[in-house]
């Protein structure tokens, strides 16, 4: 199995569950832990890929005016509303409701530029907002 195929297997996970683990994913489906990663060639990990995908997903529920970070938090699968936001505040240097305040309309208009991340590279999030432009 190829690269992109180990990335479409992780992915189709993730929609389904948000908070699914690559450990899961190879218990699952009988996958041989070390060929899973041996396959996988992207610059991150397996797990930073997962990261990504969940902030990214965070990143464009928050941007929406109308959804709480309460309901986010349910919805990306945190146990609650809390962890999700010392989870956000660790990976981007600011709060979910911060975001929502400071980023959400530059978010939602497709100004990324103006978007600031303390820790996370922006075009790593972007990329991972490509992946999941059809949920």
């Amino acid at each position: 199995m190829r690269t992109e195929d180990w990335a479409q297997e992780v992915l189709m996970f993730f929609k389904k569950k948000p908070d699914i683990t690559i450990k899961k994913i190879i218990k699952d489906n009988n996958f041989s832990i070390s060929n899973f990663y041996n396959k996988w060639q992207f610059n991150f990990s397996p797990k930073k890929f997962l990261v990504l995908l969940r902030l990214a997903k965070a990143l464009k529920l928050l941007s929406s005016n109308h959804k709480k970070v309460r309901e986010i938090a349910e919805e990306l699968k945190f146990c609650d509303h809390f962890y999700f936001s010392k989870w956000f505040k660790k990976l981007t240097g600011i709060t979910p409701k911060r975001f929502q305040i400071r980023y959400g309309f530059y978010f939602r208009k497709g100004l990324y530029q103006k978007i600031k991340l303390k820790n996370f590279d922006v075009k790593n999030i972007f990329w991972a907002l490509e992946i999941l432009k059809n949920d």
